[in-house]
């Protein structure tokens, strides 16, 4: 669903069930925005170890990334997809990869 029809959607709603999404999409976006920040926080110290391998291996598609990142949690106990996310969420803030529609990473 894109924004576009959310928005035509919420357009037929009463003021009070606006205001209620709102709130919900507020609430939704807080927990996600705490997840994405937890998850970096935990990684930060080893930030530049984890930028150090990837850019050696230069893994070619976000999945192949993802699985490269797991791969180099795994005998620490593991890493969850989310923060796995975190991870490429804040690779791509720190303008070290950029990646397309397709799924192609592009290191910078």
């Amino acid at each position: 669903m894109t924004y576009q029809e959310i928005e035509s959607l919420a357009k037929s709603l009463s003021y009070r069930d606006k205001l209620h999404l709102a709130q919900t999409m507020l609430q939704m976006a807080r927990k996600e925005e705490e997840e994405q920040n937890s998850s970096v926080a935990k990684f930060a110290a080893e930030f530049p170890n984890i930028v150090e391998r990837i850019l050696k291996s230069k893994p070619v598609k976000r999945k192949s990334l993802s699985s490269f990142i797991k791969d180099m949690f795994n005998f620490r106990g593991g890493i969850s997809d989310d923060e796995i996310n975190g991870v490429i969420n804040q690779l791509q803030k720190q303008k070290v990869i950029s990646i397309d529609d397709a799924g192609r990473v592009t290191y910078l």
